[in-house]
């Protein structure tokens, strides 16, 4: 009787736990994508831009904007994120501030971000319309950025705040495409 007690205790403490797991808010942090106030957008590309001899730039975009796909019309999402250095210190979050800030420290800040959210674009390049609509480091108040890599693999997660109230997060996970400017 004894040993059947102890079997009923383990069983409940057991399922009791796993109850627990499955009430857990699932992470809302998307795996390729990115979240606009809290709307989904798959951006299974990314590129880091080898823009001058002193600085990169991660762009995450929903459409493949190079090569065959870079005189698409329609509208796209791209976000971008510029380093002033020319190698990105991998294994490292990134905070954002201006570099013109006392403390910018270009190891450990990224100090100029764009983006445009499903935006026109033709022929190549952004329409006026989107230039009017772009996001910019002028309305941005905080944001952070990690860069991992293993092998060939990136794992890069972001977090944007801009005035408003308004929220970009993402997270993307796979090979990136590294090309000079």
């Amino acid at each position: 009787m004894k040993k059947l007690a102890l079997s009923l205790l383990a069983a409940t403490v057991f399922f009791a736990a796993c109850s627990k797991d499955d009430e857990k808010t699932p992470d809302q942090s998307p795996v390729n994508g990115l979240t606009y106030n809290g709307e989904f957008l798959a951006t299974p590309y990314c590129n880091i831009v080898h823009e001058d001899l002193a600085g990169r730039q991660i762009n995450f975009t929903d459409k493949a904007l190079f090569g065959k796909d870079s005189n698409y019309t329609g509208n796209v999402t791209v976000f971008g994120i510029s380093f002033d250095t020319t190698e990105i210190v991998l294994n490292t979050t990134y905070t954002y501030k201006s570099s013109g800030a006392a403390g910018f420290d270009k190891a450990k800040n990224f100090s100029y971000i764009y983006g445009y959210y499903k935006q026109p674009f033709a022929n190549g390049d952004f329409t006026k319309e989107a230039e009017d609509n772009r996001l910019n480091t002028s309305s941005l108040i905080s944001g952070s950025i990690t860069v991992k890599k293993t092998e060939k693999v990136y794992d890069i997660v972001y977090e944007l705040k801009f005035k408003n109230d308004l929220t970009v997060k993402g997270q993307f996970k796979d090979t990136v495409n590294i090309r000079p400017l």
